[in-house]
């Protein structure tokens, strides 16, 4: 992938693939040991705490592939679950143009990207 935001769920590695390494685009393969719910948010946000991603799956899901522009090798990254979003708009489980707010939220991992890979598997 180069340029633009992908954002895939699903309940199993079945379902949910990481990105093939000729992407040039960095991102993170997320693999989750329990279900992260249709009422949960999964929120990524980089060292400097500016948010990169704020979403909630539509089904639930342990498995989630996630690429983006926005995402920089070799850059080190939060992943909460939980949390609330507020005054910003969804579109499809992607929160945007609002604020994150990580009362409640579970920090799950904090990982740095490879310099050299772009794709990035996390499990927590």
């Amino acid at each position: 992938m180069t340029g633009g935001l992908f954002i895939g769920a699903g309940s199993s590695s079945n379902m949910t693939k990481a990105m093939s390494t000729t992407s040039t685009q960095a991102n993170m393969y997320i693999s989750s040991s329990a279900v992260i719910s249709s009422s949960t948010l999964l929120h990524i946000q980089n060292a400097s705490g500016t948010n990169v991603l704020t979403f909630k799956p539509k089904n639930g899901g342990y498995k989630f592939l996630f690429s983006s522009a926005a995402l920089t090798k070799r850059s080190s990254y939060s992943i909460y679950t939980g949390g609330s979003y507020s005054r910003g708009s969804s579109n499809n489980g992607l929160y945007t143009g609002g604020t994150y707010s990580k009362t409640g939220a579970t920090l799950k991992k904090t990982v740095t990207l490879s310099g050299s890979a772009t794709v990035n598997t996390i499990s927590f």
